[in-house]
């Protein structure tokens, strides 16, 4: 996992910029704490790279996961901007909602940051659509 932890930061960088509200809290995340949370809240997890071979690079992610009641989730998709609209998301997207479908899940679900809408579209083309609008309280 910790093979991932530059493009996250950059994915949390991209957030950070999106977020209408909470750029500050965004900003103060660190890759340690969110593989944490994922570890703790995954019965089962899967991470695919993405690498472009000529540079022998990473340029992108997917993570999913499950959890104990059978549900399952996109939890983090990222590819840097220059290799972005090459298909390499939608890849990634195929590749994971096979994995979650080949494991029996009762549902799948993912989430979006505020401020990060025009990505509801690419998500849309997966089945994926606003099901609520999760509030948080600004300190």
């Amino acid at each position: 996992m910790d093979r991932i932890g530059p493009l996250w930061e950059e994915l949390n960088r991209h957030h950070v910029e999106k977020s209408l509200h909470f750029s500050e809290l965004i900003k103060s995340r660190n890759f340690e704490a969110r593989k944490k949370d994922l570890i703790s809240k995954a019965k089962t997890l899967r991470i695919i790279i993405a690498i472009d071979l000529k540079e022998n690079n990473d340029i992108g992610y997917c993570i999913s996961t499950i959890n104990d009641s059978g549900m399952g989730e996109i939890d983090s998709i990222y590819i840097k901007e220059l290799y972005r609209r090459n298909g390499i998301g939608k890849r990634l997207m195929e590749i994971a909602l096979r994995w979650l479908e080949d494991h029996g899940v009762t549902g799948k679900v993912l989430s979006v940051g505020s401020g990060n809408d025009e990505v509801i579209k690419f998500y849309e083309m997966f089945g994926f659509y606003p099901a609520a609008i999760y509030l948080a309280q600004k300190h």
